[in-house]
């Protein structure tokens, strides 16, 4: 099987069981290389990303790259415009790639109110509307 492939599966030690490689630190890491995916604290602020997952349509505006401050709209969650921390993607289990949002991976993001953490569905495609085709001033 290809490393990209889920299903694929190594020894577990501490339950003597099965698990997917995806789900391994070292299996992640080579599996997050290989993935398309926008690192958001390299983005310019005021960055607009359309991210299309398998169940939403999200609209995401940089606030502050560097803090991963972003403005999200889109989803069952998030009908208004909502400022939140975005934490990065993951492929379904505890390991998190900061700051990314990777194609075949889910997003997570953390608000300050009663919903605290979302992650999204699968997401399939991302583009980026770069912050010099908005108009100002800001």
């Amino acid at each position: 099987m290809a490393l990209s492939d889920p299903g694929t599966v190594v020894p577990d030690p501490g339950t003597r069981g099965l698990v997917s490689r995806r789900r391994t630190l070292d299996g992640f890491v080579r599996e997050v290389a290989c993935t398309d995916g926008v690192e958001l604290n390299r983005l310019d602020p005021i960055t607009t990303l359309r991210v299309r997952t398998a169940n939403s349509l999200y609209l995401i505006t940089v606030v502050n790259p560097l803090r991963c401050e972003v403005l999200v709209q889109g989803g069952k969650f998030f009908q208004d415009r909502t400022r939140l921390h975005f934490s990065g993607s993951t492929f379904g289990g505890s390991c998190l790639k900061l700051a990314w949002i990777g194609i075949g991976m889910r997003m997570e993001f953390h608000g300050e109110g009663e919903g605290g953490w979302v992650r999204t569905s699968r997401v399939l495609s991302i583009s980026v509307q770069p912050a010099t085709s908005v108009r100002g001033p800001f």
